[in-house]
């Protein structure tokens, strides 16, 4: 992430932004060594890419979080499908060291990429990442 051009652009938000939720959404890079920067920037929702940050679950664990945050830990640049049980474990770890707030599960960027067919079973494959999060059947 290239924070010096964040702090020049971000302060500029707060004061055009209305009654809008502003996420931002930093990947194709480890977010863990900013993610202390992260949480400073003027924004209601960081959305994080995990595939890229292996570090960034244990920071997030021990640092929290004061934003919603949004957990990319379903790889957007991979067909390949993640263990569902392993991901969920991942994101309740971290669940519990942030506030109790709206939070997304998402893929770690846009989809576009991916065939068609494999971007649907990432996004079927993100439904039962939630389900398994609830406590729902799939």
């Amino acid at each position: 992430a290239d924070m010096h051009i964040g702090r020049k652009t971000y302060p500029l938000i707060p004061s055009t932004k209305g009654n809008a939720d502003i996420a931002t959404a930093p990947y194709s890079g480890d977010a863990a060594p900013a993610y202390t920067g992260l949480q400073a920037l003027p924004v209601d929702t960081l959305l994080l890419d995990f595939t890229y940050s292996p570090a960034l679950p244990q920071v997030i664990e021990r640092e929290g979080s004061a934003k919603r945050l949004g957990f990319g830990v379903l790889d957007g640049r991979n067909t390949k499908l993640e263990d569902l049980a392993a991901a969920t474990r991942l994101v309740e770890r971290m669940l519990a060291r942030v506030k109790p707030d709206c939070h997304y599960l998402t893929t770690s960027c846009g989809l576009e990429f991916l065939p068609r067919d494999r971007a649907q079973l990432k996004l079927r494959h993100l439904t039962s990442l939630k389900k398994s999060l609830l406590g729902e059947a799939s």
